[in-house]
């Protein structure tokens, strides 16, 4: 087989992985109803967190600050909380919630107040919206990726979010832009440097919609204008051969964490590690020797990095835990959350 076929079909199963990561999960049983912290969170610099968890497949959002932890949204049946983002000012927490009607698309971003929890709709959409943002200091605008369609293009894969574009709202004046026409098949790890009018996400290259399958390349992370969508760099390192399954700015903005197969060439149950990579370096550098699913790097202090692992990566129950590393010598530690 060719290798690009291979990379090809690792990439269905990285999509697979991630999205189900961030809840996309369809058709769910009673059996299959999830319980515990399920692997989403958000981080403040000022080492805030909030995450969710699920009780017989109900989602939670939970706020957690040094050892004190409060419920800050209770979910309801069929709901799935898709994506969390703190405000830059951490007054509010975002969140979008969609409902489990594959047959009805619909969407929506909701706004809580962390010191009335007062919580409010802000966004409605009858697409899905897969993931959301702020730039680092500006709370101006909320960038959110929303996908248009539920299929599936190859019989190997299963029924997913697709044909996916960057969108932002302005936070005052409820306006709406599109600011990607990719149509992508594919599209996470959206962030965005407004200083330097630059975003960055992980997505695969356009020739991923051709019919011939040695055409497929591998999903890495791209930087484009906010204003010129065709001027697209990648800034993937160029030591790496395979897949890019999700990735965390710096806070510096000068580079990224990123998710990959370690293992690729041994034929086994893939494991996902954490890497650190400065734009144009020669190499990058592994963070994480785990052997597991180490996903959704988040650096907010500059040598600080959250991430989850699934630590029964491989079998049909997970077991989703939080860690915090110091990142100059690799050290790190399980977050306790109450509510695992």
């Amino acid at each position: 087989m060719k290798k690009r076929n291979i990379i090809f079909l690792t990439t269905v199963t990285s999509i697979t992985i991630c999205l189900v990561v961030l809840g996309f999960i369809f058709q769910k049983t009673a059996a299959e109803k999830i319980n515990g912290f399920y692997g989403l969170y958000d981080v403040t610099a000022d080492e805030m967190i909030a995450y969710v968890s699920y009780e017989k497949g109900v989602p939670k959002i939970i706020g957690k600050e040094k050892d004190q932890e409060r419920i800050l949204y209770e979910g309801k049946e069929n709901e799935t909380i898709v994506d969390l983002a703190f405000s830059p000012n951490t007054k509010s927490l975002y969140y979008v919630q969609r409902y489990e009607d594959k047959e009805n698309p619909n969407s929506a971003i909701y706004e809580i107040v962390l010191e009335t929890g007062n919580v409010k709709q802000i966004v409605k959409e009858s697409n899905y919206i897969i993931e959301i943002t702020f730039d680092a200091e500006s709370g101006e605008y909320l960038y959110y990726i929303q996908s248009s369609i539920i299929t599936n293009y190859s019989p190997l894969a299963p029924e997913l979010p697709h044909e996916m574009d960057v969108y932002r709202y302005h936070v005052e004046s409820d306006a709406h832009t599109q600011l990607t026409h990719y149509n992508a098949y594919d599209m996470n790890s959206l962030h965005v440097d407004e200083a330097a009018e630059k975003l960055y996400i992980q997505m695969f290259d356009q020739s991923m919609l051709e019919d011939d399958i040695s055409k497929y390349e591998s999903s890495t992370v791209y930087e484009l204008p906010l204003t010129n969508q065709r001027e697209v760099i990648d800034v993937g390192p160029k030591t790496w051969e395979h897949d890019i399954t999700g990735m965390g700015l710096l806070v510096n903005h000068k580079g990224m964490v990123f998710s990959g197969v370690n293992n690729f060439e041994q034929g086994d149950i893939f494991e996902y590690e954490l890497f650190y990579y400065e734009w144009n370096a020669p190499d990058y550098e592994r963070l994480t020797e785990l052997q597991g699913n180490a996903e959704r790097p988040i650096n907010r202090i500059n040598d600080t990095l959250y991430f989850v692992v699934d630590e029964n990566f491989g079998s049909d129950q997970p077991a989703y835990h939080l860690y915090r590393m110091t990142m100059d010598d690799k050290q790190f530690e399980k977050q306790i959350l109450q509510y695992e």
